[in-house]
């Protein structure tokens, strides 16, 4: 049974490492990459841990984003505190989904994982070999997530 949903803007996503450009508008995030290939993007989630009594499973993240040609998500980290509770790799999705929730936005911890702590999203963005663009770019609108009550709670 779903409790809540948590989600966050996509003007409070933070760069791992080195980016072009960071320029935060009403709508999301827009980040211009270097040209390094890959780079590591974080969502920080209030996370309820506890309700009525009952310690609360993470069973969907979302990420809503757009990519430039050439530019895929190809993984997807969820955390709780520092411990690693999904890993989501070699997706290589690229496109626009920013606008509803679709299955290259959205993925599923199966089964749901009890959360302690804060959760984090993170999200590998790569630049593909053969692209063409000058600087290529990743539009961050938002990210979230689905808790539930354990079953039989």
């Amino acid at each position: 049974m779903q409790v809540t949903s948590r989600w966050v803007h996509g003007t409070i996503v933070q760069a791992e490492g080195d980016v072009e450009h960071i320029i935060r508008k009403g709508w999301g995030t827009h980040i211009g990459l270097k040209q390094a290939k890959e780079n590591w993007f974080h969502f920080p989630l209030t996370t309820l841990s506890e309700y009525s009594g009952h310690s609360l499973q993470v069973g969907r993240v979302f990420v809503l984003y757009s990519v430039e040609p050439g530019v895929v998500i190809n993984e997807v980290h969820v955390y709780d505190g520092v411990r690693l509770i999904a890993a989501f790799d070699k997706l290589g999705y690229g496109g626009t989904h920013d606008a509803k929730i679709d299955e290259y936005n959205q993925w599923y911890l199966d089964p749901p994982v009890t959360v302690h702590f804060g959760v984090g999203i993170s999200v590998k963005v790569e630049i593909q070999e053969d692209a063409r663009v000058g600087i290529p770019e990743v539009v961050f609108n938002a990210a979230g997530a689905e808790f539930s009550l354990p079953v039989g709670h």
